[in-house]
Parts: C-alpha cells; structure tokens; sequence
C-alpha cells in the first residue's frame, strides 16, 4: 500500500491544484486521501466527484478536515479510510446544516440564502433569537394539548389556548397562557418577550415545573395580566420535548446532522454491517490534564486495562480542558508545555499497539483551551500543539468544541462545558433544597433544561457569547440518541424521550464514560488506584 500510495502522489498533488485544493487538505486528510486513490488505482472520476464535495466542506480558514475527507468519500464511494470504521463520522460544528422554521409556510426548511460566516452582519443576531423562538414555537403548537381543535372532531382531552404578548392588554384579570423568551429591562426587571411586545413579569409566587430556568430561555407562563401592566406568573416552565418519531413528515428528509445522507443501498448496508457493531464502546474522557503526571498515570491504567482484556474501544474522544495551569491569553499560559503533553500523549498511545490500531482518537478542546476566544463554537485545537501529535497518530481527528458523531445509525453529539455551574449562578427562582443537594436531581433539572430547550447552552449572550451565523450547530432538534454533557460537576445519566445524557466525570477523579452506541447503553465508570487527593483508594471512608 505505501509503495502504491507514491506512486500516485504526484498525480494527486496536480489533481487537488487543478480542483483549487492544493495545501487546503490537512495532513492526515491528504494521507486518507492518498490512500483511497491507491486503493481505486487512480480512478479519475471517483476523485473529481469527491473533490467537489469537499469544496463545499472548507472551513473559515479555507482548510479542508481529516473528517471531511473521510465523509466525502464515505457519501460518493460508500467506503471510508482504512483506519476508520466504515458509517462513523465525525462532525465539524462549522459544518452542520442549518435548518429553520419558515413561518410563512408553516415547515421546517434548509436555509442555504445567505452563508454562514464568522464575521456575521448585525442581521444574523436577530435571525439567532428567531429562529430559536420558532424552533420551540413549532414544537409547542403541534403538542396535542397545544394543537388547534377541530370542531368536527367531538372533544377529547382539555385544550390549552395560547395568547400572545400583545393580546394580553385586552385580558386583564384573565388567567391566560404565554409563550415567550426570559430577558431583563434597562432598569434591571425580569420580562417576557416575542416578536410583537415585551411585557414586565412578576415570578415572586411562581411555581415552576422544573428545570433551570434564566434569561433568554424560552419558556410556557400561566398567569394574570394586572392593571400595572405586569403578568403575574402562578405556573412557569419549558415547552417540552418530542421524540424523534413525532418530527413532521415534511422534514423527516431535511439533514439536521450534518452527516452525508445514504442511499438505500448505503442505508442496507449501513444496517447489515451495525449488526456486528452491538459492543462496540466510545470512551469518554474529559478534563485530560496533559501538565499533570496524574493524569498519565491515569492514561495508563485506562488504556493497559483495555488492552489487557481485550476490549479494545472503537473511540477514545479526549476532552479539554487540557491544561490545569492556566487560562489561555494570560501571562503564565505554558503553550510550549501544552504541546510537549500532546507528545507525551501520542508517545503513550503508541506503545498499546492495539490501541493505535482499533481505537479512533478524537480531541475535543475544553473552554479554556486555546483557541479564538471563549466563543461557542470553539473550532479545533491549532495545528501547533498536536502537529507532533498527530504525526504519530496520523488518524486522529481534531474536533469542534462541540462536535457531532454519526455512529452507524446513532447520532451523538458532544458537548465540553462547565454548564451547570453558569446555569445554576442565573437561575431566576431558587430550586428546592431536594434538588439544590442532589447531584443526580440537578444533572436531570439541567439536562432537561437543554433538551426542551433544544440548545446546548440557553444563557445570555452577553453570558456566553456564540457566533452568530453558526448557533444552529448548538441546536439539539431533533434529539439525538446520545447527549454528552461533559461538566466538571459528578458522574450522571439520564434518558429523557429517548435521548440518553450523561456527563462522563473528570479524568483528574479518575472519572470516565464508556458508551455503547448501538445498544444505547451508558457506563459510568472510575479508575482503581489513589483518588484526587493522591492517597490510595482503598474503598473505605475516613474516620
């Protein structure tokens, strides 16, 4: 193979110039490339077809992924690179399609007007509130309880009727429902708002239904408009969720993903070969401290244990943050540091052969790692700290922060963010002492929290800043199957509408995750050998 590969290097290199790609592919793309065009003797038409479809996968930097490579020639050949399970893709953030709700026509729709660029006009931040507004509108009118009546039908279960914001001066002392988004006033009140009004709220009575509840959330309020002209809320909480069976026929064909979509040969295909993948496994790891020798210890016990019994997982996805020293920007930032621990990392992962050979390495960065700035999303860790890195694990993939698998037919999406910290210090109305002093009941209140809101991170963006022409790929609609809510809060899990969240843990508490994909099953799991603290974890508490 690798003498076939030179032979067709020079002929690939003039290929990629005449298709305008030349220098745009990364290196361990040009590599599965390489090795593709080899494997198909330099089919011309085969090559050309994928070079166009990665002309439509450049990122802002006018760079062309190692995951993008590998899609493109999973969609036109149906195969993928020799390292890399066929039907697994890894999907950049930059790279999700955007889907909106065209009111007019009352259907979800692809929006390809405009592109969808970084430095975005003023327009896209009102576009973002919008859309998300819709998203959750759309959602809301189709639940049965919500749904319009038909008078032909006899009546059933009781219908809700919603009022908007702008009806509610007509309604004083009228108890009325409103469907609206959380924010605040010059003079620092807490309102609700819609497209047509804003109106002040009075929440000091209210009850809420669960979840974490702060500014720019989209919320369902019960309630009485008063003669001041303030909405006295009795009842506030969330639209909720729908599983993915219930997404509208007309949008069951629209690519939300952004994997490449199959044929139905490929789909057969797909289908037939997930049959030998039921124990397949995805480990999770987050907080991988590359400046701390603990965590090598860690690595190694981890890795010699999968390899010692034979398991060997399918992926290894690394999330940041990656360095415990310091906040990226700042004047003791150890770059150089950072980039000799991923040496350190792929010297480690090279001495488990089988490792190197089955398991797919995914990194994923950590809000404080470098990067552009402490924006959603994050793109990937620059090539200068995994250059070497990746030299020694040629087929590593560097992702978005967060990122999206497609695993056969499971749709995964990862997501590295300390929420529950952010949402918790905002929360409008205080959570009750059973929930606030539980960490399973405060995981479940947020997870619920972002699916019914179908986003990764409903806060305010002058909280949490996102680009605004890319919000949809922090959209969560439909649900996936696997929702990885990587924090630095305990191990938790959930399945909510046929969605499974969970938060693998901190590697530094000798924390991880293993998630079987096709079986829909989590692992919660924890290192043997000394706890945080450094003392041996003999399983017994302290006097």
């Amino acid at each position: 193979m690798q003498q076939s590969g030179r032979e067709y290097l020079k002929g690939l290199q003039s290929t990629l110039a005449e298709a305008g790609l030349q220098g745009a592919l990364q290196a361990g793309g040009f590599k599965v490339l390489l090795r593709y065009v080899a494997d198909v003797q330099g089919d011309l038409d085969v090559v050309h077809a994928i070079l166009e479809q990665l002309k439509t996968s450049m990122d802002e930097q006018g760079t062309v992924s190692q995951a993008s490579v590998e899609a493109a020639i999973q969609q036109i050949a149906g195969g993928g690179s020799s390292n890399m399970p066929q039907h697994v893709t890894v999907i950049d953030a930059f790279q999700v399609p955007r889907v909106r709700y065209d009111a007019i026509h009352k259907r979800l729709v692809e929006d390809n007007s405009r592109p969808a660029t970084l430095q975005a006009p003023p327009e896209e931040k009102v576009r973002l509130a919008q859309a998300r507004f819709n998203l959750l509108y759309q959602r809301l009118r189709r639940n049965a309880l919500f749904a319009p009546t038909n008078p032909a039908l006899p009546s059933g279960q009781p219908h809700a009727q919603l009022t908007e914001l702008t009806g509610l001066k007509g309604a004083i002392g009228q108890r009325c429902i409103v469907m609206g988004v959380i924010s605040s006033s010059e003079e620092g009140a807490t309102c609700i708002e819609d497209e047509g009004a804003v109106v002040p709220l009075d929440l000091s009575n209210a009850k809420t239904t669960g979840g974490l509840i702060t500014e720019n959330c989209v919320v369902v309020a019960q309630g009485e408009m008063g003669a001041d002209g303030v909405f006295v809320v009795q009842e506030l909480g969330f639209p909720g969720c729908e599983r993915r069976s219930e997404l509208p026929a007309t949008a069951k064909k629209l690519n939300f993903f952004g994997a490449p979509l199959l044929s139905a040969e490929q789909q057969a295909r797909m289908e037939l070969a997930e049959l030998d993948a039921q124990d397949d496994r995805i480990v999770f790891l987050a907080n991988v401290w590359l400046d701390r020798p603990d965590t090598f210890e860690a690595l190694h016990t981890l890795l010699s244990g999968f390899q010692d019994a034979g398991t060997i997982p399918s992926m290894l996805v690394f999330m940041g943050n990656f360095s415990a020293a310091a906040t990226p920007g700042s004047a003791d930032a150890d770059y150089v540091g950072l980039r000799e621990g991923f040496t350190r990392l792929a010297r480690l992962i090279d001495t488990y052969a089988a490792i190197k050979e089955g398991s797919r390495c995914v990194f994923v960065p950590g809000p404080h790692d470098p990067g552009l700035g402490a924006i959603l999303p994050q793109p990937r860790l620059p090539s200068y700290f995994t250059s070497e890195l990746q030299a020694v694990l040629p087929n590593a993939v560097f992702a978005t922060n967060p990122c999206r698998i497609k695993y056969f037919s499971k749709e995964v999406v990862v997501f590295r963010y300390d929420l529950m910290k952010h949402m918790r210090r905002r929360c409008l109305l205080t959570l009750p002492d059973d929930i606030a002093d539980s960490p399973d009941a405060l995981f479940e209140q947020l997870a619920l929290t972002v699916l019914q809101q179908s986003t990764l991170c409903p806060l305010p963006l002058a909280v949490q800043p996102v680009h605004w022409a890319h919000d949809h790929a922090l959209q969560l609609y439909p649900l996936p199957h696997a929702l990885v809510l990587a924090d630095a809060s305990p191990q938790a899990s959930l399945s909510h509408e046929g969605c499974t969240v969970f938060n693998p843990g901190c590697l530094q508490e000798r924390n991880f995750a293993a998630y079987m994909p096709i079986q829909d099953e989590v692992e919660p799991s924890c290192l043997p050998g000394s706890g945080p603290d450094g003392r041996e974890d003999t399983g017994e508490e302290d006097d």
